[in-house]
């Protein structure tokens, strides 16, 4: 055998072994709950050395616990300390509880429902327009197809509803910026120039060659790969290089990102909901002084461990059979070492991450403070590759109920516009696009005038003169429609 051939060491003999376990982290760090659910079951059904060791439960209140005996409501109820408190729990028991209990929300339980796509966006949507944008907003989620694409023009729903075009283009810029990103485009070209710009904006390195190529397409007009090519000028490196960009990063049918093939049209069977992989929220409820408690949702329903009479079958085995048990044992450890790194580096990215943004999370987007994935991967003695598999693909209910895409906390352009709808909201009288960056750039956010501008428009806000006639007393315009069905289920 190879260990009795050469004289062994320690690097030759674990150096392969750790290879392998860096191999599987780098896989299973970008994927989902279910995602992971299903290749670690995959595991389990494999390797009969592995097995699930069943949660506790909390002495205090029956909660299930994955690594104490004690949930951290009961052990820590009534503490003195605001540090953050971590707490691991299967993802099948988050959100809901078959007892009445004082720390369970009732609004916990809809991300656990099926959402349709439009449902999904509107819940993102919807909280950022004021009552006069939602007639547009139903009209756009009206017109969603499976695919995430519009049915209809802008300029059709402006006609529509009587309302000017840059009105419902204030409105979709909003969609573009929702997750899926391009949600709402007019074409698959438009879906991914979106979401090309939103990369780009958002500090990704997007090769020039993308740009040009989708300058060069025509929604309307087909055209081979090499006729597109052609009339966007490029070599074929360029060319290589942006396809292979737009393959990976960019999807031209936002809407199959979770509800169906990402690269097909066509209509979606069963849509997925969206869940949160992390959960925060006080430790109680309605006290934003008390800590702030990490739940980190395990695909699960317990610990992965090695299975416990496994290591007396290898020494009553036939010498013959030994070799395949110890193979089979040293595949098992492999995997618990790995699902354990999974949740111990997204743990730590969580911690991070609610020390630095404690004030947000306590006092609302007026204390949201610009990070970035550099910043988090210094902190954490990782590499920049590691916190972008980690973010990638998570979503964090936030302690308010929302749930967004963890990314959104590296987003560059974010904290400024948390900040600018803040002002906003409390303006007493309505402030020009100078003030406004006067008051950000004192908060610390380098903007100019025209940057509040473009700001103002993605998030479908007015300008100050029309905000100003809003502001008038106009009982009229207080009168509403009725909401239609759609919008009465997710709007906040």
């Amino acid at each position: 055998m190879f260990e009795l051939g050469f004289a062994p060491t320690t690097q030759l003999q674990t150096r392969p072994q750790v290879n392998l376990a860096l191999a599987q982290v780098v896989r299973l760090l970008p994927m989902t709950l279910p995602e992971l659910q299903q290749r670690l079951e995959a595991v389990l059904a494999e390797n009969p050395a592995l097995e699930v060791e069943p949660p506790r439960r909390c002495r205090g209140c029956g909660r299930p616990v994955l690594d104490e005996d004690w949930c951290p409501y009961c052990r820590s109820g009534h503490t003195a300390s605001r540090e953050p408190i971590l707490f691991f729990q299967p993802w099948t028991e988050a959100g809901f509880d078959d007892r009445e209990d004082a720390f369970r929300d009732p609004w916990e339980q809809t991300w656990r429902q099926p959402l349709t796509l439009a449902e999904y966006v509107a819940r993102q949507v919807l909280p950022e327009l004021d009552a006069d944008q939602r007639p547009i907003a139903e009209a756009i989620l009206a017109a969603l197809d499976d695919d995430g694409l519009l049915t209809r023009g802008p300029a059709d729903i402006a006609r529509e509803l009587r309302r000017t075009l840059a009105e419902v283009q204030a409105v979709l810029q909003v969609f573009h910026q929702a997750d899926p990103l391009g949600v709402a485009a007019t074409s698959p070209i438009e879906a991914l120039r979106v979401q090309a710009e939103i990369l780009a904006q958002a500090g990704a390195v997007v090769p020039p060659g993308v740009f040009r190529l989708l300058e060069a397409a025509h929604p309307r007009t087909p055209a081979t790969w090499r006729e597109w090519v052609r009339r966007a000028g490029l070599t074929p490196e360029e060319a290589e290089e942006a396809q292979r960009f737009m393959r990976e990063h960019l999807n031209p049918y936002p809407g199959r990102a979770q509800w169906g093939d990402p690269h097909l049209g066509g209509g979606a069977s069963v849509p997925l909901p969206p869940q949160p992989d992390v959960i925060l929220r006080f430790l109680r409820p309605r006290d934003p002084d008390s800590p702030i408690v990490i739940e980190i949702l395990s695909p699960l329903n317990g610990r992965l461990r090695l299975q416990p009479l496994w290591t007396q079958a290898i020494r009553e085995a036939d010498p013959d059979a030994r070799a395949d048990l110890v193979a089979l044992q040293r595949e098992a450890e492999l995997w618990i070492r790995v699902a354990r790194h999974r949740d111990t580096a997204l743990a730590q990215l969580m911690r991070w991450l609610v020390q630095e943004q404690e004030a947000f999370l306590r006092h609302g987007p007026l204390h949201l403070k610009p990070m970035n994935q550099t910043q988090a991967a210094r902190a954490l003695g990782v590499s920049p590759s590691t916190v972008s598999r980690l973010v990638n693909g998570k979503f964090v209910q936030l302690p308010d109920g929302r749930v967004i895409p963890l990314r959104q906390f590296f987003e560059p352009h974010w904290p400024a516009r948390e900040a600018l709808k803040a002002l906003i909201a409390r303006e007493t009288r309505p402030l020009s696009d100078a003030a406004l960056a006067q008051r950000l750039q004192r908060m610390g956010f380098r903007v100019a005038r025209r940057t509040v501008a473009k700001y103002r428009q993605i998030e479908g806000i007015p300008p100050a003169g029309q905000r100003r006639k809003h502001a008038q007393p106009n009982h009229k315009k207080r009168r509403r429609s009725e909401a239609s069905t759609l919008l009465s289920r997710v709007a906040p």
